[in-house]
């Protein structure tokens, strides 16, 4: 049977590589690093200046930055092998 609204795996990703051409998803992933820059330093700076210890400031700063570049890293990836198909 042919079921024409039954949606194959090559059908999704055809329509999500016409909706979301590379270059803006690369764009959207640069604002999204800016954004990450931004959160970052407001972070470190009230970790630092509102009454933490610097062990408890060190700690937290290492936890978030490992995890953040894990899924960052992911996120590149990502992309690397999204844009790879055009």
């Amino acid at each position: 049977m042919n079921y024409p609204l039954l949606l194959s795996a090559k059908n999704i990703a055809f329509s999500i590589e016409t909706i979301f051409a590379p270059h803006v998803v690369w764009i959207g992933f640069t604002v999204l690093v800016g954004i990450f820059i931004a959160v970052s330093l407001g972070l470190l700076y009230h970790w630092v200046t509102y009454g933490f210890t610097p062990f408890k400031a060190g700690a937290m700063a290492i936890l978030y930055f490992l995890v953040s570049i894990i899924l960052i890293a992911t996120i590149f990836i990502s992309l690397e092998l999204y844009t790879k198909n055009f």
